[in-house]
């Protein structure tokens, strides 16, 4: 099974055209592909559980695991209790473990 990586830097609710994450995230995982979410620079605004971001929410309910940066989080002064259920912390070191075991990545 391939793996894949998308690496999300924009703020999902703020552009539209970040929706394209999650619809590729979703497609790879019904065609039997392992495909994860990586939330880093703004892309991590929406894990808020404040936010409740639809995007998120279909990412979670189609099986796709969401990670976001905890730099990224530190930054924008967002605390871990913070994020929506089922976003995971993660270092921005992940990205290269995943591309070392042969992950696809690709970064917006």
């Amino acid at each position: 099974m391939r793996n894949y990586v998308i690496v999300e830097t924009r703020d999902l609710l703020e552009t539209r055209d970040a929706d394209w994450s999650g619809a590729l995230a979703c497609a790879l995982n019904r065609k039997k592909a392992n495909a994860t979410v990586f939330l880093a620079e703004n892309g991590v605004l929406a894990a808020r559980a404040a936010y409740d971001a639809p995007i998120l929410r279909q990412l979670m309910k189609k099986g796709v695991s969401v990670f976001a940066d905890r730099f990224a989080l530190e930054e924008r002064g967002m605390a871990l209790h913070d994020l929506a259920k089922g976003v995971e912390p993660a270092e921005i070191g992940m990205i290269a473990s995943e591309m070392r075991a042969g992950a696809t990545v690709l970064w917006r």
